[in-house]
């Protein structure tokens, strides 16, 4: 990948590699480069991509792209078609290529709200922690503000789970706890608090004794039982 007027300031390489993306929004982008030659990060962000060119980023031809846009979608780096629109149809100025405003023909703009901050399911993020909260004020799972449920009119939905999703027992549907552990104890990869399994074994094969499974006969480390 060669970048437009942009060199490695350790050995003035002009070819880097993406590592990952770090900021992605609409407007600005921030990806963690390193350069081809020594090996040295950057850090390049984009404020505005449309002055960047179509694309920014040339000769970028990793696998399922091309000229960096991507095969299956059409849309380049900052999620724009070759057309300078996004998937909702606006451009790089936030306008909606049929309406001409910074609102789409259904009213919502071009991070998928309406003017009053509702998504296109009817929600929206204002609330505690971030939540998703509907018009009558409850979240997707049908409790408002309160933890109260809009069906039970309890602190509980009808299956008996709470506003964070955990039963009078502390479990939640697929019965873990808040720490990660099912009624017997054992996390999803079938360890208890201590690192030891239902047959008593640790990740390394031990178990609290010293005892290793692995060797013949339930010997120790030294070979003996």
């Amino acid at each position: 990948m060669v970048l437009k007027d942009k060199k490695c300031w350790e050995c003035e390489c002009p070819e880097f590699e993406l590592v990952r993306k770090t900021v992605d929004t609409p407007k600005r982008q921030q990806w963690l480069i390193k350069c081809k030659e020594c090996g040295e990060l950057h850090l390049l962000s984009f404020h505005n991509p449309h002055q960047m060119g179509e694309p920014y980023l040339e000769n970028y031809d990793e696998e399922g792209e091309k000229d960096g846009y991507d095969y299956h979608t059409g849309l380049n780096y900052f999620g724009f078609n070759k057309d300078g629109l996004n998937k909702f149809g606006f451009n790089y100025d936030d306008l909606h290529y049929k309406t001409g405003t910074n609102r789409d023909e259904e009213g919502f703009d071009i991070y998928g709200y309406d003017i009053d901050g509702y998504d296109r399911e009817g929600f929206t993020k204002r609330g505690k922690d971030f939540k998703k909260w509907d018009r009558d004020g409850y979240d997707e799972n049908g409790f408002d503000i309160n933890g109260i449920h809009k069906i039970t009119g309890t602190n509980r939905d009808e299956e008996g789970f709470d506003s964070e999703g955990y039963d009078e027992e502390g479990f939640d549907s697929e019965g873990y706890d808040e720490e990660g552990y099912d009624r017997e104890g054992y996390d999803s990869e079938g360890y208890d608090i201590d690192g030891y399994d239902r047959d008593g074994y640790n990740e390394y094969g031990f178990t609290k004794d010293g005892v290793d499974g692995r060797m013949p006969l339930g010997r120790d480390a030294d070979y003996y039982n």
